[in-house]
């Protein structure tokens, strides 16, 4: 996680995914148990399987307390795909 006057961002990389042909990669929040925010859909992954990217968070960032990379087929999806990596989160 990244700050700047006030404004926090996040950065992803990753390696070992599988190259994102017909799918793409998407980085979700976790609010409370049962809402989770989408935060953006990441750059495509190559045949080299690496990932890197980021983005600025929102305003309710504090509110989060996991990340997601989800695998996603449809941008409007009424709920996030499966989970390929996730970790703990929080604003210090």
């Amino acid at each position: 996680m990244l700050s700047e006057g006030g404004k926090y961002a996040f950065y992803l990389a990753a390696e070992g995914l599988q190259p994102s042909h017909g799918f793409f990669y998407a980085v979700v929040a976790l609010q409370l148990p049962t809402s989770s925010e989408p935060l953006g859909k990441s750059p495509a992954v190559g045949s080299d399987g690496r990932l890197q990217g980021g983005s600025f968070l929102p305003s309710n960032a504090g509110q989060f307390h996991r990340m997601f990379l989800t695998r996603e087929t449809n941008e409007r999806a009424s709920h996030p795909g499966p989970v390929v990596l996730s970790g703990a989160f929080a604003l210090h």
